[in-house]
């Protein structure tokens, strides 16, 4: 095989793996109303803020699906809500484009 064709099939190979992971963190409809859910069922017990964390840490404890206070905390919320809330807290995590500067 020449050495272009195998530099073009690992670049189709980058751009697909950069593609995919980006497709996994969807934009939700609505998602402003993450920051309003995360304040009114997250902010009681969670006194910090989306920057407290990377975009790959939360996005770790999301596909997890996994909350340490508990499973009862992410039951009382619809898959629809959780990703809101998850949206909002990646959107502003620490080395995002916009990282929260306050809760």
């Amino acid at each position: 095989m020449k050495k272009a064709t195998k530099i073009l099939i690992g670049l189709m190979i980058v751009a697909f793996t950069v593609t995919s992971a980006f497709a996994a963190i969807e934009k939700p409809d609505n998602y402003k109303k993450g920051k309003y859910l995360y304040k009114k069922n997250c902010k009681t017990c969670h006194v910090k803020s989306a920057s407290d964390k990377t975009m790959g840490q939360w996005e770790r404890i999301y596909k997890k699906g996994e909350h340490r206070g508990g499973a009862e905390a992410w039951e009382k919320l619809d898959e629809k809500e959780l990703h809101q809330i998850f949206f909002y807290l990646y959107e502003h995590a620490r080395d995002s484009a916009q990282p929260e500067t306050c809760g």
